[in-house]
């Protein structure tokens, strides 16, 4: 589902016979990531589906946020402390 990359101005959706189809909530998944579709395998979309999937993005949205929020802390809590070499730590000491 992930490689789903549909051109820009597609309404009509088409995945019958498709393995995606065996997933369950595959028809949220493609309108969450093709939120433009207005029907797919000739079932239209209703508003309440239209909600239901702009609140689902918006909640991956926030956890992916809030992911790369904690990765980078965690990157700038990893980094090394600065080291000097051996010749600069002489170069302080007898300067």
């Amino acid at each position: 589902m992930a490689c789903l990359n549909p051109p820009v101005n597609a309404v009509d959706g088409w995945l019958v016979d498709n393995p995606v189809t065996e997933t369950e909530d595959y028809r949220m998944e493609v309108l969450i990531r093709v939120p433009q579709l207005d029907i797919l395998d000739k079932d239209e979309f209703v508003a309440e589906d239209r909600q239901e999937a702009l609140a689902a993005w918006d909640e991956r949205r926030d956890e992916l946020q809030q992911e790369d929020a904690a990765a980078t802390r965690l990157q700038v809590r990893a980094q090394p402390t600065p080291r000097r070499s051996l010749v600069q730590l002489t170069v302080l000491i007898f300067h």
